[in-house]
């Protein structure tokens, strides 16, 4: 945004990560994306049925949604399906996206429930360091990245932060 001219009064980020030096950053195959996003929702499914019927494992996750007490149990069938694509998509920018350095402070917002080889590895806030001209102030929140957005103590906490700094 700099590059074309623009103010950039606060830098904020949403446990997002710069890429380390063995990022992948092939194109993302689509029913691999979609099985590591079941799992980590839950999920139980059989891997080859996905590959061959993706659609009928999506329904079926639509009614494992909406059967418990989950984030997303009032999303439709097409919306499932929207939402594959929408993922699929970021995670195909994300393997390209390489970040400009920036010379300013950054806001760091931390989901703190990861393991201890990823807060070490490629989920450490200071792997934006060199990327960053000045500091690094983190709000550490007991959460894990999923559900940063959909537990409202936790966006009230984000928001706190956030406003403070405005």
């Amino acid at each position: 945004m700099r590059a074309e001219g623009e103010r950039i009064g606060l830098l904020a980020l949403l446990d997002a990560y710069p890429p380390g030096e063995n990022a992948v950053t092939d194109d993302p195959v689509e029913h691999e994306v979609v099985a590591h996003n079941l799992q980590a929702m839950g999920f139980t499914f059989d891997r080859e049925e996905l590959v061959a019927d993706q659609e009928a494992v999506l329904l079926r996750f639509r009614e494992f949604l909406q059967s418990g007490n989950q984030n997303l149990r009032h999303l439709e069938a097409q919306d499932i399906l929207a939402l594959k694509d929408v993922y699929v998509n970021n995670v195909r920018l994300m393997r390209r996206f390489r970040p400009d350095f920036f010379d300013g402070d950054l806001l760091f917002v931390s989901a703190e429930k990861k393991s201890e080889a990823d807060r070490s590895s490629r989920l450490n806030v200071h792997l934006w360091q060199p990327l960053t001209g000045g500091s690094i102030e983190v709000c550490a929140i007991e959460s894990t990245h999923g559900n940063l957005m959909t537990d409202a103590r936790h966006m009230a906490r984000i928001g706190r932060f956030l406003a403070e700094r405005l």
